[in-house]
């Protein structure tokens, strides 16, 4: 409790960079959501501990896979440095051999944990109620710090039904699955998947609705791949990216009712529809396509 109190004040004198006289009558005037923020926060940690210890749901790291996952990150690190050090990580062949090891570990320790989490009907509920009491505690620390846009109240309920509701897409997605070799492959794999196999492709994918969305054909080869092997999670990825999406217009517009500034020109100019990476590229993929079967079709004619 003291420790949450300390770190609201020192944001207060972050946020606002206002000497001590400012600081008391920030207390004054925010005193009853500081102490409604700590009480919403002060079971995180042992909620977080709990969950952690349930062995039921959670697959044990060893130090192996710990590893292998610092491992991952290491050298994905490297590659994305400027000058010789990352030109040397990106056409290393040690380096190559290693990174493979380690994504093939860390890919089979994600599905390894989603096999234990899914098959128990119990974890739903245990991550529900994490997700519940963190939702919550950040949603008041959020809140707190826009009294001059919205009321604490106000955005207190639009945040709380947003951090819901958006809980409760991923949850209904993740997992659902594809079958794979006889083998359920779940939907919660998919991203991380994509990210451990190739990080430039998925922030490419990832980047789709902005205005310097990429299409580079490796990327767009690896989705392709990816919707054939595994259609009901591409789909269900694809989908919740629009659902969220939906799910922040909604909270803005609820914050809007009592906003202190003009909300709705912001809303109003926010697309309606985010584009997803087939959209973005799929007129890239038709053209490699068109221009496949072009060369093919030389290629018969000079034989003939």
């Amino acid at each position: 409790m003291r420790s949450l109190l300390a770190l609201t004040l020192l944001a207060a004198v972050a946020a606002h960079d206002c000497p001590i006289a400012g600081i008391i009558g920030w207390m004054k005037e925010h005193g009853a959501e500081v102490f409604e923020t700590a009480r919403e926060c002060k079971d995180v940690p042992a909620i977080i501990h709990k969950a952690k210890a349930n062995k039921d749901c959670y697959a044990e790291k060893s130090t192996a896979d710990k590893a292998a996952v610092a491992l991952w990150y290491a050298i994905t690190g490297l590659e994305h440095m400027n000058g010789t050090i990352g030109e040397f990580a990106k056409h290393s062949q040690r380096i190559a051999k290693l990174k493979s090891f380690a994504t093939m570990k860390v890919m089979a320790m994600a599905h390894e944990g989603a096999d234990k989490f899914c098959a128990n009907d119990k974890c739903i509920d245990q991550v529900n109620e994490v997700q519940s009491t963190i939702s919550s505690c950040y949603a008041s620390l959020a809140c707190t710090f826009m009294g001059k846009i919205v009321p604490f109240g106000t955005c207190k309920a639009a945040m709380d039904k947003y951090m819901e509701t958006t809980m409760q897409t991923s949850m209904e997605s993740m997992c659902k699955s594809d079958s794979m070799q006889g083998k359920p492959y779940y939907c919660a794999e998919l991203n991380s998947g994509l990210m451990y196999k190739d990080f430039d492709c998925f922030m490419e994918m990832k980047k789709a609705s902005s205005p310097g969305a990429t299409c580079t054909p490796k990327c767009v080869d690896e989705w392709d791949t990816a919707k054939k092997k595994m259609p009901k999670c591409s789909k269900v990825i694809t989908d919740m990216t629009q659902q969220m999406y939906e799910n922040v217009k909604t909270m803005m517009g609820d914050m809007a009712k009592d906003a202190k500034i003009d909300m709705k020109k912001i809303i109003d100019s926010m697309p309606k529809h985010l584009p997803t990476y087939d959209e973005t590229c799929g007129d890239h993929a038709k053209a490699r396509w068109y221009d496949l079967g072009v060369k093919l079709l030389k290629q018969k004619a000079i034989m003939i």
